[in-house]
């Protein structure tokens, strides 16, 4: 459970990050839908949000790196290379944190996540924050 003053740290940086942005889910039928704009644009909304993830980190005693050209920090696993969006270390212990808009991490995510903890550079479970959409009135 989150206490309040961390919530409310979300909620500041959000607001300060114009973060109020929507995704809904876009059809073929959906007036001016073309596939390179949303695909671009949910792109740019995801960056976003790891902007905001890395900022609250920052703000909370955490020291963050998203890797080269914030594309997020570069690992090896058996099953092939894994980014993770924002790598965390605070009191020597190093970790992870995906952040994801709406949609959680597939199952090949996952298993890579829990290599990396258990076999790889992490001490602690790479940890997933996800910013919901949940005030969309353009459906």
């Amino acid at each position: 459970m989150v206490g309040y003053w961390a919530w409310n740290i979300v909620r500041n940086v959000a607001r300060r990050m114009r973060l109020q942005f929507c995704l809904c889910k876009i059809g073929k039928t959906t007036r001016g839908y073309t596939l390179d704009k949303t695909r671009e644009y949910h792109r740019e909304k995801g960056k976003d949000w790891e902007e905001a993830v890395d900022i609250i980190l920052t703000i909370m005693g955490y020291d963050t790196d998203r890797g080269p050209g914030n594309e997020g920090v570069p690992h090896d696993t058996p099953r092939g290379q894994r980014k993770t969006d924002v790598e965390t270390v605070k009191n020597g212990r190093r970790s992870g944190v995906e952040a994801k808009v709406n949609y959680s991490r597939g199952k090949g995510q996952r298993w890579k996540d829990k290599w990396l903890w258990r076999h790889g550079p992490y001490d602690d479970k790479v940890r997933e924050w996800r910013w919901n959409q949940w005030r969309c009135f353009k459906r």
